[in-house]
């Protein structure tokens, strides 16, 4: 397919007919990624300028579209999913011109010291004693917002620059480094969150309670002292170890909230309630 054969097709999603309209956007769609490669080529060659900005209005349409169909995927997959690739894309519905390589570029430049630092030779507590430090000392991540009411506490590219965030984004950044840098901790969900646990042959050694500006690890003493201070059964079964992509399910339920809640009719609430039902089970 030729550059004017793209460009009239990209043009069609104009089609009020639905039945038409979703027909195309599936033809787009099977292109896959390297639409948005070819999308951007148009734009930048297109020489008339009306018809330069009508190809531009479908560009965050066609990449939210293929964001889905990606999440799509992560959410089928029988493996942990991939927390980097599961978040880029739940940023990328907010931030459709979002390139990977950027976002990509940016987590592993913060992830640096935690590669640098931790290895083998240190026990457990002492690599999540060291992740603790760099995290919150070194690169300075840090609460705001502990009730979750702001749209730019809640934005994950806005922590990555200014490093202040709420208690949902702190807890996934704190897995997303983690995971980057080989510590194997996982998620613990307890009363309506999740909490990270160090795990060591299949057992949980301890857990870490991100509560505050630093994080503390618990013993199961501690942890049940925890539970019973925030009025939480501290038996066993109320708490165990769940799947990886609950923390994408966490960050998106939280920002569905947030949306509905400060801008209901906008075009994030709008894709995040749908990326949200890709992920079938009861929600935090």
């Amino acid at each position: 397919m030729d550059n004017q054969q793209l460009s009239s097709l990209i043009l069609l999603l104009e089609d009020q007919d639905p039945v038409a309209n979703k027909r195309i956007l599936q033809k787009i769609l099977g292109r896959g990624e390297s639409i948005l490669v070819d999308l951007d080529r148009l734009c930048h060659n297109e020489p008339v300028g009306e018809r330069r900005k009508r190809l531009q209005r479908h560009y965050p349409r066609i990449s939210r579209e293929l964001s889905l169909e990606s999440l799509d995927r992560l959410a089928r997959r029988q493996d942990d999913a991939s927390l980097v690739e599961g978040i880029y894309l739940i940023c990328r519905l907010l931030t459709p011109d979002l390139k990977f390589e950027d976002f990509h570029r940016k987590i592993l430049l913060l992830a640096r010291d935690f590669l640098l630092e931790l290895n083998e030779q240190r026990t457990g507590f002492e690599n999540v004693n060291l992740f603790n430090h760099i995290f919150y000392q070194r690169l300075g991540f840090h609460l705001e917002d502990p009730q979750m009411q702001s749209l730019k506490y809640a934005s994950i590219l806005n922590a990555l620059e200014d490093k202040a965030c709420n208690p949902a984004v702190m807890t996934v950044l704190y897995f997303l480094f983690a995971r980057l840098c080989g510590l194997n901790i996982l998620p613990l969900s307890i009363s309506g969150g999740l909490m990270p646990a160090y795990l060591e042959k299949d057992q949980i050694l301890f857990y870490i309670n991100l509560a505050a500006n630093d994080a503390a690890l618990l013993n199961e003493t501690q942890m049940h002292n925890f539970c019973r201070a925030w009025h939480i059964d501290p038996d066993k079964e109320t708490y165990g170890l769940v799947a990886e992509s609950e923390i994408l399910v966490l960050y998106l339920e939280m920002l569905l909230g947030l949306y509905k809640q400060k801008a209901p009719s906008s075009q994030e609430a709008f894709w995040i309630e749908r990326a949200l039902e890709l992920f079938p089970g009861e929600y935090w």
